[in-house]
Order: structure tokens, then C-alpha cells, then sequence
């Protein structure tokens, strides 16, 4: 008779929405076409000036927050909202205001045939603002550079378009390019950085959300190409799940949802090397509690934590089934003790994997004469593992009063390859204290990744007359009364082939009663 032991653990998957607002960076080369309508703003002759509570034309949303007004500067960027604190050279980096959108921020300025515009055009719920700045230059230097901002209605994206720039051949200046929100928050950044010998302008580093752009225009090629688009699309995550308490050594299956972009999961808080993308990720084998961070791919924002925890451990989270098979005795492996054996304790044997038994992972264990072994390096022993409470981690294939005898064995066989390996202990031909005439034979198996446990029966011999009882199952902590999945078998209620479910740890034993009241051999 084969009665086995698996965890089976309630998996509720509780979704919670995180309200977060970061925005995805991604580029594509488009035909750059000049807006000529709408509203000029400024003259030829601007420098540092700002033009404030201009409309938008409908509702957008930045970072959370609904506008309907902007602030344009000469110095390449917009503020949202009706009222800025003037001009910036580092609109980015030395930020005078919030909610800042610079295309390319710097020390600009109008020149002879330059101008800054805005237009709004198209039709609700799909209209959109373009601000540009028409043939403008770096301060003091003789140089065209035409680029625009546009904000797009219901999407809430963001673009930058660069039109043609043509500068000397000898300027080296620099501007930033990205997005701020709170200019008293260090971490609200959404940037990217062009740096000649390390990167073009095709090919931006997104910046880190506590990083500050910082992007180079050098001579005649190291500048944005004709048509190049910058996007920032606000992407939210949106239902990242709470895993389930989990048995350990096990996966354990995350998932989140996004509004737009691909997600990204990662092991750690800062590290760049994904680990995962999709709305699905499995972790590797975990052996405790831990956390994984997810967040937007192109996402400048700060990573959501993910906290995976294993299950309470309790005994009585075991499922439990039973069949019958052929009984097979081991042989090899490592021989426990002699044949005068009783009521002795063999502690701290090598398992030969990682076993999770009741939420904790062991590697090592302990058996007794008496029927049972010990998860960890210790055993009291004693006669009734489970219905007398003394010690924690024990599983008990005939806890009783078992005792060595002529042509008995007590032995371990670890068996198989990994990840598929087998703990086999047996005690073959065991008899009981103090009698004779009677055989007992019984095995403890644990397998490997499953952490399933089977107790194994064989041949049992038992004398008319002749009635005892043994604890049968598993306990955990033996300070709570709960933690402990036993079987109950009596005769005249049940059998071993039927046993039932104890009630208490005092109703977990099987009864062997003569020779005919006993467990089938496998």
C-alpha cells in the first residue's frame, strides 16, 4: 500500500491597479512639415522670453494632471499651465518650473527670419498642438535650427519632430531634451542623452528617472537628421497581480497588464538586464520569500515591486491519496545502526537535493528505529511522533514501538538524477519491542522538485492475539495543534486500504490487529 503526501497550496490571484504614469520613449523618422497658420508669437528679436496662457485647444494630460493651457519659451520648451517663472538655459537640470517639456533646451534665440508659433488643428477627440520654433540659434552663434513640440489629444503623447539644422562647423553647444514634472522632485524625469563617441542622435541613451539629459550638437553631422520624432507615450501598468503564496523550492508565476508598450520584469530595483517581457513572467526555482520589479519597457520611471512570499506552513495544506503497488525493497545505499537496534536516532544524513517539507527547504535529516524521520539535523525520538507532540518537521510510516532484529536492516538509498532524484529510507524486517514472531517492513520516500512524500507498506507480520497501534502522517510544529495531516484506521470502522482522515494528532494512527487487520504489501 502506497499512501502519498503532496502540497497543494490555494492559488487567488487579487489584482490591484498601480496608479503610476510613466512614459515610454521610442523614435521614428517622418517628413518634417512646417505649420504656417496659427499663432505667431514673439518677434525676430527674442531672446529668454516667455509667452504665457496660451490655449491648448482641448484637455491634456500630463503626468496625471489635466491642462488646457501652456507657457512657450524662446529657449526650446513649454510649460503646462497658465503661468511659468520665465526662461531657462537648463529647463531640465536647473528647473524653475514643474510640468516642463523641452524639445531642445538651451540658450536659444530669434534671428532674421525666424518665428515661434503654435497651431491647433484637426477634429475632437483627435486634435493637436503644434509649437514651433522656425529657423532659431544658439545665442551668439549664426545657425538654423527649426524643431517642434506637438501634444496629441486623447492619446496624451508626446512629440518632438526636428526639422533641418544647419550650423557651423566648429559649434559645440548643448541642450536638453525630455520631460519634468515637479521641479522639487529629483526622480520625476523621463530624458534622453546624445553624446558624440558614444551615441548619435539616432541612437539616444534613455536616461535613468533621477538622470538629467544632456544632448550635443557638433559641427555639421553630429546633429538630428530631417524628420527624426522623438514619442513619449504615457503607458500605465495596470493590474499587476499579487502572486500566490507559494511552497518552496517552486516557481512562481507573475503577471502584469499595460495600457501600451511591452513590459519588462527584472530581479533587482536598478539593474539593466531584464529578466522577463510580456505580461507573463515565471521566476526561476526560489527557495524563499523575494522580489521582482516590474516596469515598462523604454519606461523612465520607478520599477513597481512585486513581493512573492511562500505559504504559511502547515501540515494540513498536505493533499492527501493512496494506491496500491508492488512493493520493492532497496538494497546499497547506506546502513543505519545493527540488528540490536531500539529506540536509537541517526541525525543529520544528507538528503542529496533540497526537500521543502511544510515551508521550509532542508537538506538534511534524521530517522528513527521507531518508524519515522526528522526534517533537519536533530531527533529526540519517541514512540509516538505524532499523537505525542514532542518534536516539529516528522513524517511517520509506522510510528510506534519498532525494534531491530535478526535479518533486519535499517537503510537510505538516494536514487535518480537531478532534477528527478529519490530519498528512499526502509526499515525491513523490523520487529517490535519486546515480542516475537513479528515483521515489519515499511519505506519513506521523498522525491525531488515535487516535494511529494509517499509512505510505502510491505510485508507486515503480525501473531494472533496480538494488537498495536502506530502514528501514521506528517506534523509540523508540534506547538500547534492544527499543523499535522495523520490517518486514521480502526478496526470495525475502517481499513488501511480506506483510511480516513484524523481528526486530531490523537486520532492519527493505524491499528495492525492479529494477522489479518494490517496494510497490504504495497
Amino acid at each position: 500500500m502506497k499512501l502519498i503526501l503532496l502540497l497543494v497550496l490555494s492559488v487567488l490571484t487579487i489584482s490591484i491597479n498601480a496608479q503610476i504614469r510613466p512614459y515610454c520613449f521610442s523614435q521614428a523618422t517622418v517628413a518634417y512639415a512646417a505649420i504656417t497658420g496659427g499663432s505667431s508669437i514673439g518677434s525676430i528679436t527674442d531672446d529668454d522670453e516667455s509667452y504665457q496662457a496660451l490655449p491648448i485647444g482641448f484637455t491634456f494630460n500630463f503626468k496625471g494632471t489635466n491642462f488646457t493651457q501652456f507657457c512657450a519659451n524662446s529657449n526650446g520648451y513649454i510649460t503646462l499651465g497658465a503661468i511659468d517663472n520665465g526662461p531657462s538655459y537648463s529647463p531640465i537640470s536647473g528647473p524653475a518650473d514643474d510640468n516642463v517639456i523641452a524639445v531642445l533646451g538651451a540658450d536659444l534665440a530669434a534671428q532674421a527670419g525666424a518665428t515661434l508659433r503654435y497651431q491647433t488643428t484637426g477634429a475632437a477627440p483627435n486634435r493637436i498642438l503644434t509649437i514651433q520654433w522656425l529657423n532659431y540659434t544658439p545665442y551668439g552663434e549664426i545657425a538654423n535650427m527649426s524643431f517642434q513640440i506637438r501634444l496629441l489629444e486623447t492619446s496624451n503623447i508626446i512629440q518632438f519632430n526636428y526639422g533641418t539644422f544647419t550650423i557651423p562647423a566648429a559649434l559645440n553647444a548643448f541642450a536638453e531634451v525630455g520631460l519634468r514634472g515637479s521641479m522639487l522632485n529629483e526622480s520625476d524625469l523621463n530624458n534622453v542623452e546624445v553624446v558624440s563617441g558614444t551615441n548619435t542622435w539616432a541612437t539616444p541613451v534613455i536616461l535613468s528617472a533621477t538622470s538629467f539629459s544632456l544632448c550635443e550638437l557638433l559641427g555639421t553631422a553630429f546633429i538630428p537628421a530631417s524628420g527624426l520624432r522623438y514619442i513619449w507615450t504615457p503607458s500605465t501598468l495596470t493590474n499587476v497581480a499579487t502572486p500566490p503564496a507559494f511552497c518552496p523550492p517552486s516557481t512562481v508565476s507573475l503577471s502584469a497588464t499595460a495600457s501600451s508598450g511591452t513590459i519588462n520584469w527584472y530581479a533587482d530595483p536598478t539593474t539593466p538586464t531584464v529578466a522577463g517581457t510580456g505580461p507573463s513572467f515565471i521566476t526561476p526555482l526560489l527557495a524563499a520569500s523575494d522580489t521582482f520589479y516590474v516596469a515598462m519597457n523604454g519606461c523612465v520611471s520607478q520599477r513597481v515591486p512585486v513581493i512573492i512570499n511562500p505559504a504559511s506552513p502547515i501540515a494540513s495544506a498536505y493533499a492527501f491519496t493512496q494506491n496500491s503497488s508492488t512493493y520493492t525493497a532497496v538494497t546499497g545505499g547506506t546502513v543505519l545502526g545493527t540488528i540490536t537496534n531500539d529506540e536509537e536516532t541517526f541525525e543529520n544524513l544528507p538528503i542529496g537535493f533540497n526537500f521543502a517539507f511544510n515551508g521550509t527547504t532542508f537538506t538534511n535529516f534524521s530517522v528513527a528505529t521507531n518508524g519515522y524521520i526528522g526534517m533537519g539535523a536533530v531527533l529526540v525520538g519517541n514512540i509516538q511522533p505524532i499523537s505525542a507532540v514532542y518534536e516539529d518537521n516528522l513524517i511517520s510510516v509506522l510510528g510506534g514501538d519498532l525494534a531491530g532484529q535478526a535479518g533486519s536492516s535499517l537503510r537510505y538509498v538516494l536514487s535518480g538524477v537531478a532534477p528527478n532524484r529519490v530519498l528512499t529510507v526502509q526499515w525491513q524486517n523490523y520487529g517490535y519491542y519486546n515480542e516475537t514472531g513479528l515483521t515489519y517492513n515499511a519505506q519513506i520516500k521523498l522525491f525531488e522538485t515535487s516535494n511529494v512524500i509517499q509512505v510505502i507498506y510491505g510485508a507486515v507480520t503480525q501473531t494472533a492475539g496480538i494488537s498495536f497501534v502506530f502514528d501514521v502522517g506528517i506534523s509540523g510544529n508540534s506547538l500547534d495543534a492544527t499543523d499535522f495531516s495523520g490517518r486514521s484506521i480502526v478496526q470495525g470502522t475502517n481499513l488501511w486500504a480506506t483510511s480516513a482522515n484524523a481528526l486530531d494528532r490523537f486520532t492519527s494512527t493505524g491499528e495492525i490487529n492479529n494477522n489479518a487487520f494490517k496494510p497490504a504489501s504495497g
